[in-house]
């Protein structure tokens, strides 16, 4: 069985970690358009910018440090959040160790959570940003002066949104963004926009799968892609088979486009004869399936597209070894070509 590097992919035409920079003190306006929320990420030095604005979390330290000496009729502590919750907590008067108190209460404050800060004991509420409050007679066991401690959180980033724009979006922050830092953006966009596929919904390039290998064709995939290759490479620039190819590029663009389109069939044709005689000669070392082997060349028709004398449309139908038919769309275009997806834009 042969394989070879799976190169040609459907574009799914996302943007990722392009660098980005503030025009003004809030816009910022993409290479290319932003087509929509789906996948938009923004990111300031690595960390991820929320729409809702960034904050910071709401902690607060006890002041005095363990051992904490809990007295009856003053072991009272009550946490409230924005959020809505809210409980009383009577803890059993005792001498407390930072860990054992810490123990004792967590679990009974809802989204704040307890920890040792040193010799002393931090509550920090767990979805960064909620803000609360505690108090109760309790708080001055632990060192607090105050009846009550409002713990308040603080905006460090500002919110953003979608700005329309010609084609597609701009993001464009509510407030100034300061400091800047070093700023990436990652996003769909308009295929006719994308600079992954230059608009034509193939990629070309190495991919990867779960396991860190790089991804492999066989089978009928195998021919497909074996007679892509053949004849989108210009012939003669392989230094070790300078027959594998086809000169349709020098084909394309001349000033009387008469007989062009019959040129071209002759030279995908030839292209693929010549892989014919490529797969005999692997034959005699390599074993290949059917669905791999290029049997014959059935059909092969060629088309102006509209009215563009540098754009022509070739469909390639060949039969595989296993007898049935493969369908490959290929478009010929100055300055380059590239295999379609089926889907011709």
């Amino acid at each position: 069985m042969a394989y070879d590097l799976h190169i040609g992919h459907a574009c799914p035409h996302i943007i990722r970690y392009e660098r980005a920079s503030l025009e003004g003190e809030r816009l910022i306006s993409p290479r290319s358009s932003i087509s929509g929320g789906g996948l938009l990420q923004i990111r300031r030095d690595g960390v991820v910018l929320n729409p809702e604005g960034n904050k910071r979390e709401s902690v607060v330290t006890a002041p005095l440090n363990a051992p904490y000496r809990i007295r009856s009729g003053k072991n009272e502590l009550i946490i409230e959040t924005t959020s809505g919750f809210s409980n009383a907590i009577i803890i059993p008067p005792k001498i407390y160790q930072k860990d054992s108190l810490a123990q004792f209460l967590s679990g009974k404050l809802g989204d704040i959570q307890v920890q040792r800060e040193g010799v002393s004991l931090k509550f920090t509420d767990l979805f960064h940003g909620v803000g609360f409050t505690l108090r109760g007679s309790a708080l001055s066991a632990l060192g607090f002066n105050q009846s009550k401690i409002v713990v308040k959180t603080k905006t460090t980033t500002p919110k953003w949104k979608l700005q329309k724009r010609l084609v597609g979006y701009d993001l464009v922050f509510d407030n100034p963004l300061r400091p800047e830092g070093l700023l990436d953006i990652s996003y769909t966009t308009p295929f006719e926009q994308c600079r992954r596929c230059d608009g034509t919904g193939v990629e070309n390039d190495i991919r990867f799968d779960d396991y860190g290998e790089t991804q492999k064709l066989t089978g009928t995939d195998l021919l497909y892609q074996t007679v892509a290759k053949a004849v989108l490479t210009h012939k003669g620039t392989n230094p070790y088979h300078e027959f594998y190819g086809s000169n349709v590029f020098s084909l394309i663009g001349r000033k009387s486009s008469l007989g062009v389109g019959e040129a071209i069939r002759q030279s995908v044709t030839e292209a693929l004869n010549k892989i014919q005689d490529q797969q005999r000669l692997q034959a005699q070392l390599q074993t290949l399936y059917p669905e791999e082997k290029l049997l014959g060349v059935l059909a092969v028709t060629v088309q102006q597209v509209g009215d563009d004398l540098t754009h022509y449309l070739c469909n390639i139908v060949v039969r595989s070894g296993a007898g049935r038919p493969v369908s490959v769309n290929v478009i010929f275009a100055v300055p380059g070509s590239i295999p379609l997806n089926g889907d011709l834009k």
